[in-house]
């Protein structure tokens, strides 16, 4: 039994998306609910009140909350050969934990700052009842697999940039970065403690790790590179030039907004 097909959720055929009825929602919340061996079964209990045995009784597709729903066609290929494709096609998938991955989502909302309401989880129920309860959410895949500098720490860096012109496009990088570090040791055990995730200075400046240093200098950066990887030049052959393509993309999708 493969998922519900996508088609039921647009209500138009063109144009932007529009949003989900509450009905719809619902729906999709019931069955981000339902386990694994329930929808290959194709049953499950009910658990609604001042139900009948007949309804309690009824397969999972004739549940009135999937009656104007499509269903997707049977399972035609195994799971193994449907993962294997998809690492062929996304060049980050180690990243994202591969095939021991526990498909772990970063929520943020949309409009806040300093590392203020984001969140992740790692079950399609507790997101969505999560993004139902707080709107205006962005939600991305979390890299679940991050390099770790400093005892396993997660970090960011922070660049500063310089746009003298969009058209053309005319940019500088300050000639040093520095890397901000989460206070506790990265574990996707522990999804709740914003510290081992968010590195934001707002979230972590309270942190026991702030007295060591929650803030790495670029000079310190190159030395763990070095250690790690035994080239003095890692971050000026690798990681630089990978950083300057990353801020003239970014311009560029954004270049006809400024």
């Amino acid at each position: 039994l493969c998922d519900l097909d996508p088609e039921h959720l647009d209500e138009e055929s063109t144009g932007r998306p529009s949003p989900l009825s509450e009905e719809s929602w619902d729906a999709l919340t019931l069955y981000s609910s339902l386990a694994q061996s329930e929808l290959l079964q194709g049953t499950a209990e009910r658990k609604r009140p001042r139900e009948t045995r007949a309804e309690a009784a009824l397969p999972l597709k004739r549940w009135p909350e999937f009656l104007s729903h499509r269903w997707g066609p049977g399972e035609s290929e195994s799971l193994e050969t449907v993962l294997t494709r998809l690492e062929s096609l996304f060049p980050q998938w180690s990243l994202h934990g591969g095939w021991l991955g526990q498909n772990v989502w970063i929520v943020k909302p949309g409009s806040n700052s300093k590392g203020s309401g984001i969140e992740c989880f790692s079950k399609l129920t507790e997101l969505l009842q999560h993004v139902d309860r707080m709107p205006n959410r962005i939600c991305q895949k979390y890299v679940e697999r991050p390099l770790l500098l400093f005892s396993g720490r997660k970090f960011d860096i922070r660049q500063w940039v310089l746009v003298r012109s969009v058209q053309p496009l005319k940019v500088f990088l300050f000639s040093e970065c520095y890397l901000r570090l989460c206070n506790g040791m990265y574990d996707l055990g522990d999804l709740r403690d914003r510290e081992r995730h968010i590195s934001n200075w707002q979230v972590n400046k309270h942190g026991k790790n702030v007295v060591e240093g929650a803030v790495v200098s670029l000079q310190d950066f190159r030395e763990e590179l070095e250690a790690l990887t035994g080239l003095q030049d890692y971050w000026e052959r690798q990681l630089l030039p990978q950083l300057k393509h990353i801020v003239i993309e970014v311009m560029r999708a954004t270049g006809d907004l400024l």
